[in-house]
């Protein structure tokens, strides 16, 4: 990589900055159209950091996001082990709409996110980015499944008693 920067920044000291700067914005354009192998060949300084704050903050917030999931996680599953305690089957279902549109929401800020994404970061990297947000997707609708699986045992069981 720094044999690449040097080779850039003698190359700009030799030619006029002008016809430099118009090649610069060819290559650029070629690039996004081209497949991305010679990618880093043209990458600037300022383009990496800018990925780099992008892909830390992307990371933040799906670590906050996942935070408040599992908060309203066990939250939800507190008040369902009472509401099962005290066998009252409408605040229970109540508790179960509430907690799917919680997960709607969730999964409405994952896709904002993932557009957001799309729209500043290279190909390569939003194809790790896609694959982890779709892993966490996955991960979300297993934890509704068991926590429906739950509700309906809890519910059955009540009945029975």
């Amino acid at each position: 990589m720094m044999l690449v920067f040097l080779f850039k920044y003698n190359n700009d000291d030799a030619d006029d900055d002008e016809d430099y700067d118009d090649d610069d914005d060819d290559d650029d354009d070629d690039d996004d159209d081209d497949d991305d192998d010679d990618d880093d060949d043209d990458d600037d300084d300022d383009d990496d950091v800018m990925m780099m704050m992008m892909m830390m903050m992307m990371m933040m917030m799906m670590m906050m996001m996942m935070m408040m999931m599992m908060m309203m996680m066990m939250m939800m599953m507190m008040m369902m082990m009472m509401m099962m305690m005290m066998m009252m089957m409408m605040m229970m279902m109540m508790m179960m709409m509430m907690m799917m549109m919680m997960m709607m929401m969730m999964m409405m800020m994952m896709m904002m996110m993932m557009m957001m994404m799309m729209m500043m970061i290279r190909r390569r990297i939003l194809i790790i980015i896609i694959i982890i947000i779709i892993i966490i997707i996955i991960i979300i609708i297993i934890i509704i499944i068991i926590i429906i699986i739950i509700i309906i045992y809890g519910y059955y069981s009540n009945v029975n008693v």
